[in-house]
């Protein structure tokens, strides 16, 4: 056999074996982690669930550049019913944000919780992204309760856990302003 045909035969090969393998992280070169956000979610008999005393959920979305101009959303879900919301276009620059607020019963705060912790929000990984896309929509959401913190960012990327107590907050919350375009789908 020539050489030259050993040595296609070798690579068509060693091809063939490394197709199954996962393609490797750029920077670290190794394979990247599984994504366990889009597990999907535990749902939750709110009727024996308590939520404690220091829950307190806050959602934030909008131009990956801070400051720049464009649409908002940030809402505050806290243990007592108490919701604060802006949803909008906002002009950029350090402003606060003009907050509207307004009162949920203790059974929508339940279900927001229940979704929390049926989606294991504290197990997500702080940040998910689309590293293909510099700058563009992110959102952010933190959740304290029971004296543990965890904050999650996405950015131009779908986290179905995430996602879906993203989607039970709007529901529960019924702001009716807030929309599915201002997550930037």
């Amino acid at each position: 056999m020539k050489p030259g045909i050993l040595v296609v035969i070798l690579t068509i090969l060693m091809c063939l074996a490394t197709a199954g393998f996962p393609a490797q992280d750029e920077l670290s070169g190794k394979p990247p982690a599984l994504n366990s956000g889009n597990a999907p979610c535990t749902e939750m008999d709110i009727t024996e669930l308590t939520v404690p005393p220091d829950f307190l959920l806050v959602y934030k979305s909008g131009d990956s550049h801070g400051n720049r101009p464009g649409p908002r959303t940030y809402i505050e879900v806290h243990a007592n019913g108490i919701l604060k919301y802006f949803t909008g276009r906002w002009r950029g620059g350090s402003v606060q944000l003009p907050l509207e607020q307004l009162e949920i019963s203790q059974e929508n705060v339940k279900r927001i919780y229940a979704k929390v912790v049926g989606c294991g929000f504290f197990d997500l990984n702080e940040h998910y992204s689309n590293p293909r896309i510099m700058g563009g929509f992110s959102t952010y959401m933190s959740v304290t309760a029971s004296g543990k913190s965890h904050g999650v960012s996405v950015s131009n990327t779908s986290v179905k856990r995430f996602d879906s107590v993203f989607k039970t907050l709007y529901k529960e919350a019924g702001i009716q302003t807030i929309t599915t375009r201002s997550r930037g789908k």
